[in-house]
């Protein structure tokens, strides 16, 4: 299967088991792997990516869009996990509460 189309700025290309995807992306991508056999209880996919050049955030192209501050980053998720801790007395608890609503139920019953 080779095949290939656009969307918005972005060259989407599929060769055999491979996607690629060139371009500036302005929005989320959101990318679902499914099984096209209808029985397949599991599927197993292998996610490889990278990236070369950003464009520069000044120009504010992307509502949000700044450069990665691996600090800020690590005191957001130690914040919030402080937070969450005192909200739950249990990990399955804060899980229900504010992680299945935007997570994807597979068909196994696994979220991702």
């Amino acid at each position: 299967l080779n095949s290939s189309t656009t969307w918005g700025a972005v060259q989407i290309s599929l060769r055999a088991t491979a996607l690629q995807l060139q371009g500036q992306l302005s929005q989320s991508l959101w990318l679902l792997v499914a099984s096209a056999e209808p029985s397949a209880k599991d599927v197993l996919g292998r996610l490889d990516y990278s990236y070369a050049g950003i464009a520069s955030v000044s120009a504010g192209k992307v509502e949000g869009c700044d450069w990665y501050d691996s600090q800020l980053t690590r005191d957001l998720v130690f914040n919030w996990s402080t937070w969450v801790a005192t909200q739950h007395d249990t990990a399955t608890g804060a899980w229900t509460e504010h992680c299945v609503p935007f997570a994807t139920k597979s068909q196994n019953g696994v979220y991702g």
